[in-house]
């Protein structure tokens, strides 16, 4: 139980930095697909995997204030 007693806000961490490397990328290829001839274009599936919301629970100050 400590990763949820001990849980609270911080500046950055490894995750969260993970997290917004991982959300970018994710973004950038979704609008470079979009940016393609549709002739370009095949099915594809995205899986965006996240660290969060696993331990540590640490998350920026302005949401753990909502």
């Amino acid at each position: 139980m400590a990763s949820v007693t001990q849980a609270g806000p911080c500046v950055r961490s490894n995750q969260m930095d993970f997290d917004d490397e991982v959300t970018f990328a994710s973004k950038q290829y979704l609008y470079d697909y979009a940016r393609k001839p549709a002739a370009q274009k095949k099915p594809f599936h995205l899986t965006v995997s996240l660290t969060h919301p696993h331990d540590p629970y640490t998350i920026s100050q302005e949401y753990w204030d909502r």
